[in-house]
């Protein structure tokens, strides 16, 4: 039995949903990244957990606009 075809109202819905949701996190992260690097008061091992947050975040965002991308060519 197979599936009929996918709805692509549906599937543009679910790709602004990941679009959201990746931009959601890119900012927490760099909220995150941030404090992290604002408290870090001599405490040296704080210091890579704010990279790392900055750098992921910086991977959200370009996930967030090649979902924005693939989006706008889908139409």
């Amino acid at each position: 039995m197979s599936d009929p075809d996918p709805d692509p109202a549906r599937i543009r819905t679910i790709r602004r949903v990941l679009i959201v949701v990746f931009a959601f996190l890119a900012v927490a992260q760099v909220v995150v990244g941030v404090l992290a690097l604002a408290v870090v008061d001599g405490a040296e091992s704080t210091r890579p957990l704010g990279v790392v947050m900055l750098l992921g975040a910086a991977v959200s965002v370009t996930l967030s606009i090649l979902f924005a991308v693939a989006l706008r060519r889908s139409r």
